[in-house]
């Protein structure tokens, strides 16, 4: 992958992924920002990049299309 073929924001985007280190609320619960670190709405798992990408269902229809 060339660094500059794809946009700034979709590169920072797939490292927080893929580091696990970005605006996810797991992080926020670790820095102390957030106490539980729950994912949106009705989710109640903590908010995680893998589940996120892998369990969350309010992302099943976007998994079943990749």
């Amino acid at each position: 992958m060339e660094p500059d073929k794809y946009p700034k924001k979709l590169q920072s985007a797939f490292f927080q992924l893929k580091l696990g280190k970005g605006f996810f609320k797991s992080f926020s619960k670790t820095i102390g920002k957030d106490k539980k670190g729950k994912c949106f709405r009705e989710c109640s798992f903590v908010q995680t990049p893998k589940h996120l990408l892998l369990d969350c269902n309010l992302y099943r229809e976007e998994r079943r299309e990749i």
